[in-house]
């Protein structure tokens, strides 16, 4: 009986986490497809925007831990995925797709700088301004 439980018990955990890595396989290709749409993507770059989006999801997964616990340190590792994955996509683009890269770049920074104009002015600490940005970059 305890075997029997055992080997339940590991099942479940492989079935778990083989659902987790399908998860983070279809955000990926999901944000792929949406990435290979805006920048037009040879099929060369849409393997390695793949690689890059899986990654992302990965690391996000990694640190996911920290939302609840210690909320610095969260931001601090999901501004360095992002800085990662920024850079990987910068890499993989041709000179004809760059133009759009840093238009989206821009379109971001004015998104922040925005929020956090706003966020000042409704005269909101340090912290809710940290929070506000995290909330935006975990829907990027």
């Amino acid at each position: 009986m305890r075997y029997f439980m055992l080997a339940l018990l590991c099942a479940l955990s492989t079935a778990m986490s083989f659902a987790q890595q399908d998860d983070l396989e279809l955000k990926a290709r999901q944000a792929t497809d949406e990435l290979t749409a805006l920048y037009k993507l040879d099929a060369a770059q849409q393997q390695e925007m793949y690689r890059i989006q899986l990654r992302k999801y990965r690391n996000l997964q990694e640190i996911a831990p920290y939302k609840n616990t210690d909320r610095q340190l969260y931001y601090q590792k999901l501004k360095a995925i992002r800085l990662g994955t920024d850079g990987s996509i910068k890499r993989l683009l041709h000179n004809d797709q760059m133009a759009i890269y840093y238009e989206q770049l821009r379109r971001r920074r004015e998104r922040e700088a925005q929020l956090i104009k706003e966020l000042r002015s409704q005269g909101a600490s340090q912290q809710e301004i940290d929070e506000a940005l995290i909330s935006a970059l975990e829907k990027q």
